[in-house]
């Protein structure tokens, strides 16, 4: 009877006993399988497991789901560098566009050009070549005066400014060396005329055979210059030609 009871004990749990050992955790198919979900799992929510605890069979199993854990966590930190140093080169790349653009589009409205318009009565009519050509009335070798005309553009930008400078000059060989004091100071008399023809005011007048036409003045409010014959010379060492350069220049701020 006991036999019996055994046996039918043993019967009847036979089928349950295979179930239990096809599915014993010591299987290698099995912890396969369990691996390859958990990697699944993390993969689909890498972002959110970060203080999850995955409970694998074995330590070899939880080393390796803390290894995946810090790999994952690793390329993040990588992308995220790299994303950080992209955009810091694309914004220095916009700053350093917008700087140029802006310095072409400050220097174009801020440059003022030299313009006839600016320039002081004087500077415009005064004309020392008739003048300085009576002097070569008797020269055997007639070269005439040379004559040259510059300028520069002003700029104006906040509290930074460049004037507008005008330049004018005239030279001439003398027939004779003898000549130079007399045509100078016919020169000097010419400008100081000119300047009181067209309004403007000396402000220096410093003038000799020695040294030379000096004329500082000014015209109207914005505009001053001044006139000169070149350096200064020893008496009696003239030289074989004479010069004269006008230098004018155009405040380009508004006066107070």
């Amino acid at each position: 009877m006991a036999g019996e009871f055994l046996r039918h004990f043993e019967s009847e749990y036979r089928l349950f006993d295979r179930v239990v050992e096809d599915v014993e955790p010591d299987k290698p198919d099995i912890k396969i399988a369990v691996f390859e979900a958990v990697v699944d799992i993390v993969f689909r929510h890498r972002d959110s497991i970060a203080n999850l605890s995955l409970a694998l069979p074995d330590g070899k199993g939880n080393r390796q789901r803390a290894e995946t854990v810090g790999q994952l966590k690793s390329a993040g930190h990588r992308q995220a560098k790299g994303m950080s140093v992209r955009g810091n080169l694309i914004a220095i790349a916009a700053l350093g566009c917008a700087f140029f653009m802006g310095d072409k589009w400050i220097s174009a409205r801020a440059t003022i050009a030299p313009d006839i318009a600016n320039e002081s009565d004087f500077l415009r009519i005064y004309n020392p070549v008739p003048l300085l050509n009576t002097f070569r009335s008797g020269c055997l070798a007639r070269t005439g005066v040379e004559t040259g005309t510059s300028s520069s553009s002003g700029y104006r930008f906040l509290s930074t400014f460049t004037n507008v400078h005008y330049t004018r000059t005239a030279h001439m060989e003398l027939c004779d060396r003898s000549q130079y004091p007399t045509v100078l100071q016919a020169l000097h008399k010419s400008v100081v005329a000119g300047l009181a023809y067209t309004g403007c005011k000396v402000d220096s007048d410093e003038f000799s055979t020695a040294a030379g036409v000096r004329i500082a003045y000014r015209c109207g409010t914005r505009t001053s210059g001044y006139v000169t014959s070149g350096t200064s010379l020893a008496a009696g060492d003239w030289p074989a030609s004479v010069s004269l350069q006008l230098n004018e220049e155009w405040n380009v701020r508004n006066p107070m």
